[in-house]
């Protein structure tokens, strides 16, 4: 399967609409490949909501049609881009998200460190160590404050030699 990249940031942090500014794109089919402009040979199926904004059953079953789509494909060019929630309450807990979804996929987790408004920040030490038992799992640092279309130049940055 192709690679696996988790836009992440906690509730309202603007992880969806990074996404709609990345792909420039509003709506997602599940079944349909996207591209965005600097990275138009890559495939990517999107999940714009995270498992903050559904339950983590929806957001499960959702996933998982966007996993048994990319397997249909069979092309390692072919991605997963998803919005998702690095909360570790137990009715949405994302490292279990993780070991059931992606067990053995290359998974590149973006923080987003600071919220649109820039009056919260991700707590990176507590994001690394609730992942750090994962081997195939990567955490990857967004840093820039406010701007999205900044946002969106710093992860178009990071995404390049990650694909």
């Amino acid at each position: 399967m192709g690679k696996v990249f988790l836009l992440s940031g906690f509730n309202n942090w603007g992880k969806t609409k990074l996404i709609h500014a990345l792909f420039k794109k509003k709506y997602f089919k599940s079944d349909t490949l996207y591209h965005y402009p600097e990275a138009e040979n890559i495939g990517f199926y999107v999940q714009p909501n995270s498992n903050d904004d559904l339950s983590r059953d929806k957001y499960e079953e959702k996933m998982r049609i966007i996993i048994n789509n990319l397997q249909k494909t069979g092309n390692e060019l072919n991605h997963i881009f998803a919005a998702f929630c690095p909360t570790q309450e137990e009715k949405n807990n994302s490292t279990d998200i993780i070991k059931s979804l992606f067990p053995i996929d290359h998974v590149n987790i973006l923080a987003i460190k600071y919220k649109w408004c820039c009056q919260s920040e991700l707590i990176i030490p507590k994001i690394k160590y609730n992942y750090a038992k994962f081997t195939n799992v990567k955490i990857h640092i967004l840093n820039e404050k406010g701007n999205i279309n900044k946002k969106r130049q710093e992860l178009v940055s990071l995404l390049k030699p990650l694909l």
